[in-house]
Order: structure tokens, then C-alpha cells, then sequence
């Protein structure tokens, strides 16, 4: 069984050889500049389960420590293309999603985004397949690549999950005894975008682990998923004085007007729908709407320590 669902590096592990080899080659691969990947936010560590290097690059993958290999629901990739340095994040980005869109029954992707980090090129895609062929999965993807002055650098969190028949790529139907699932996905949806923009970060030579991070990562210097890091948690439900919306009142186009389009929805079959929006401070905001469209309430969700 493949491990890495919409894999980009098979070439390493092809062309690596025996284990020796890729051990020998290690030695070679050092760039000046560094690939900052703190440890994945969770109450569950995760574990290194692959750890791949030769003359081209390096593969790692780790999943939550309660996983086997062998059913991976969730996954954390890290690729370094050593001849891809000259390779422009966006248009290589714009290439995997086309393959995740072939790979698939029927597939969503939002981005890439462009924009600068420390001075280096990234781009940020997201990619909802589903039924993937010769799987059986829905897969949601959410990935970020940086262009360095050594390597490409690319940084990849799946989700997986048994294949749901007739299911619409990035939007989730669900009904009122389902609600604690929805909102355990859409929390770690939010992590992993959190994560993905805000912590993986490319280091020039000149800076460190905190100079380079821009945030408060003085505890998170691990060069991968290890330990426990914060975790998501619901804040007080319903409407705040600073929302300028009002429950019963505002309605789904107003928000998008006001808002733009939802990082997420999830709609359920008796008509209500729920859109999600990806907050500045690390969290999100869930908005509840009827059949007809109008708000019935808002969900916050904050990052906790």
C-alpha cells in the first residue's frame, strides 16, 4: 500500500536503492538555509515513519502515534527537491493540483496563493478529492511550497477517510447526530491551515529558529512532529458586541459580501449549512444558517494552551 496518497517525490525512494545507500547519502545533503516544521498541534504525538534522503533530496512522513502505516487517516509530508531550486512555487503547485484533479472521481482546489516569507517565494493550494482512483478515499489536502535558494521546498497535510458515494469535493453534508464530527474536522482543517501558513517556515543562514518563525515558537525547535503542541478547543458559543452580524437577522449572502468566500462549508440535507472562515488569531468562526439562508448563530473556536 502507497503511504503517500498524492506522493511527489517516488523518484527518492526509487532512486535511493537500499537503505545503506540512502544512509550514505545523507551526509550530502545540508543546505545552508533551513526548513523550519515544529511539532503538529495535537493532544496525540505524532511519529516519524519515513525518513528517505539521496542526491535529489528528502522525503519524511509522520502520522499521529495512535496509526498504523498500514490505515493512515492523517499525515504530515515533508519534500526537499534539491534540483527544483529554480522552480517556481506556484507553478509547481499548479502541477500537483492538476494531478490530484486527474487522480480523482471528481476534485476542488483553492490556490495557489502566492506570497513572501523571510524573503522567499511560497505558494498555498488546497485540493478536496474525492474517491480516489484505485483507493476507495476522499482526501483533503492542504499544502504549502517555498522556493529556496538551495531546494524546493514542499509541505503537505492529508486527511484521508473511506470514500463517500456520490460526495461533492470540499463540501460535507451531515446530519444533527453528526455535529461533534463535523466540528472535530473542521477544527483540524484549521490547524492544519494554521500550521501550514503561520510554523513551516524557510530559514536564511542568517536567522534562527525564532527570528525566522515570527511568532512565539521559543518551545517548538523540533524538526518535526514529536511532542504535544496547543490544541483546539471551543470558546464560549454565540454572537460577540464585535460581530457585526445578528442571528436571525443577517443572511449567508450578506456574510460573503462581507467576508468573501468560506475557507469551508458543510451543508445538511434538511437545508441548513454552516460556512467557515479561518480567523487572523489561529482560530475560526463557524456561521449556522437555515434552509432559507438566514443566520441562526456563530461559533467561535480559539487556540488553547
Amino acid at each position: 500500500m502507497k503511504r503517500i496518497v498524492f506522493a511527489l517525490a517516488y523518484m527518492l525512494i526509487a532512486s535511493a536503492g537500499a537503505h545503506a545507500q540512502q544512509q550514505a547519502a545523507t551526509a550530502t545533503l545540508k543546505p545552508a538555509e533551513s526548513l523550519l516544521v515544529p511539532s503538529y498541534p495535537g493532544d496525540t504525538p505524532w511519529k516519524q515513519i519515513t525518513n528517505a534522503k539521496n542526491n535529489q533530496g528528502q522525503l519524511v512522513e509522520w502520522i499521529p502515534s495512535d496509526q498504523s502505516p498500514d490505515n493512515i487517516k492523517d499525515i504530515l509530508t515533508e519534500q526537499v527537491f534539491l534540483q527544483l531550486k529554480s522552480e517556481s512555487p506556484a507553478m509547481f503547485l499548479s502541477g500537483f493540483l492538476k494531478r490530484v484533479g486527474d487522480a480523482c472521481e471528481r476534485a476542488r482546489t483553492n490556490g495557489p496563493k502566492e506570497a513572501s516569507e523571510n524573503g522567499y517565494p511560497i505558494a498555498y493550494a488546497q485540493a478536496y478529492c474525492t474517491n480516489q482512483k484505485g483507493a476507495g478515499k476522499d482526501v483533503d489536502i492542504f499544502v504549502k511550497v517555498i522556493g529556496g535558494n538551495d531546494a524546493l521546498y514542499v509541505v503537505q497535510r492529508e486527511f484521508r477517510r473511506p470514500a463517500r458515494p456520490g460526495a461533492t469535493p470540499g463540501v460535507t453534508s451531515f446530519s444533527s447526530d453528526q455535529m461533534g464530527e463535523m466540528t472535530s474536522r473542521l477544527k483540524a482543517q484549521s490547524v492544519a491551515n494554521r500550521f501550514l501558513a503561520d510554523k513551516v517556515r524557510l530559514c536564511p543562514p542568517s536567522m534562527d529558529a525564532n527570528q525566522c518563525d515570527g511568532s512565539s515558537l521559543s518551545a517548538e525547535k523540533a524538526p518535526g512532529p514529536g511532542s504535544a503542541s496547543p490544541s483546539v478547543a471551543s470558546s464560549s458559543p454565540g454572537p460577540t458586541s464585535s460581530s457585526p452580524f445578528t442571528e436571525g437577522k443577517s443572511t449567508a449572502d450578506e456574510i460573503k459580501v462581507a467576508l468573501g468566500k468560506p475557507s469551508h462549508e458543510d451543508h445538511n440535507p434538511d437545508g441548513r449549512f454552516v460556512y467557515i472562515y479561518d480567523a487572523s488569531s489561529g482560530g475560526m468562526t463557524a456561521y449556522l444558517f437555515d434552509s432559507k439562508g438566514v443566520l441562526i448563530r456563530i461559533r467561535r473556536y480559539a487556540m488553547t494552551h
